[in-house]
């Protein structure tokens, strides 16, 4: 549950970007996530030092840099906390199937999504082409991997670069820091990760495998139609 700034955050944003609505599939040019296999599961404790930059608030300033949103509304959106902000903008890719099962027996599905969802898409699309820029700016020696909006990479040295590219080229605001006690693990459908943040402490999380997700949405598909 969300609060109720969301709906309106919502109606403002859509006030302004839907006017200027851009079309083209940007949904499936996405990736979200990417890993250079060669060092991912190399890295143990602290050698060598794994560091991670974090894009502040990516999509929000994504819609502001395209001239979607005005920097009145951007302000406004910022005021939000973290996960309102989020689901304002989330919500124009809300997407549903809907089965229809008659007597026992299935009739049909469809699927229903929102006629603005590129008002999420591109700016997700626009940080995950950040996000292989930083990666082709590491180098894939140090580059570890990249998640939604934030990048992990070992080699100190690259953070000047990636500091003046991030700021000067697509304006966007970041925070860098130095992970302790990082570890990665082949847990076979995901890889497992744990480190701990300078300010936030322990942290861990798991990355799907893409073929993953694809399977259990096929199994789901095939589960309600039989």
């Amino acid at each position: 549950m969300r609060s109720m700034d969301v709906f309106k955050a919502n109606r403002v944003i859509a006030k302004e970007a839907i006017p200027k609505y851009i079309e083209a599939d940007f949904e499936e040019r996405l990736e979200y996530y990417g890993i250079n296999p060669a060092k991912f599961l190399e890295v143990r404790i602290e050698r060598p030092p794994v560091y991670n930059i974090d894009l502040r608030a990516a999509y929000p300033t994504a819609l502001k840099n395209l001239g979607l949103i005005s920097e009145k509304t951007y302000k406004y959106i910022m005021r939000l906390d973290k996960l309102d902000r989020l689901a304002c903008i989330g919500m124009f890719a809300a997407k549903k199937t809907v089965y229809t099962i008659k007597q026992g027996e299935f009739v049909n599905v469809e699927t229903e999504e929102s006629e603005h969802k590129n008002i999420f898409y591109i700016p997700a699309y626009i940080t995950d082409e950040i996000m292989k820029a930083c990666r082709r700016t590491i180098g894939e020696a140090d580059f570890l991997f990249y998640w939604f909006d934030g990048v992990y990479f070992t080699g100190k040295r690259h953070f000047k670069t990636l500091a003046k590219e991030l700021t000067e080229v697509f304006k966007m605001d970041f925070e860098f820091q130095q992970l302790r006690n990082f570890k990665a693990q082949d847990a076979g459908e995901t890889i497992k990760l744990e480190f701990t943040e300078p300010k936030k402490g322990f942290k861990q999380f798991a990355i799907p495998k893409r073929q993953t997700l694809i399977n259990a949405n096929d199994l789901i598909h095939q589960a309600v139609i039989q």
